[in-house]
């Protein structure tokens, strides 16, 4: 169990490094799409300051935990495809 922990941590980490990697080499296109969502992001705050105290709560609850749903999927599908590979390497080294 503490191995798989470790192993946990470990890729976490470099799922984190990958990401910021891939931001930091994005193309022009990829880059103006997260300029892009930067604009609208400032705009929705906009618009959330205009809405009733009770609607902007609950807007802005559904936008967290929608991306923190998200976020959590992507984590689990990297992590998921990390075991896979080391599961497959295994059995591969087995084979041969």
């Amino acid at each position: 169990m503490e191995r798989d922990q470790d192993v946990e941590i470990i890729i976490r980490g470099l799922a984190k490094e990958a990401l910021q990697k891939r931001r930091d080499e994005a193309d022009r296109t990829e880059r103006e799409q997260w300029e892009e969502v930067e604009r609208l992001r400032e705009k929705v705050e906009i618009i959330l300051g205009q809405l009733p105290a009770d609607d902007e709560t609950t807007l802005r609850s559904y936008l967290e935990k929608s991306k923190c749903m998200s976020e959590r999927d992507g984590e689990y599908l990297y992590l998921q495809g990390a075991k896979d590979c080391m599961e497959l390497f295994d059995k591969l080294q087995k084979q041969g």
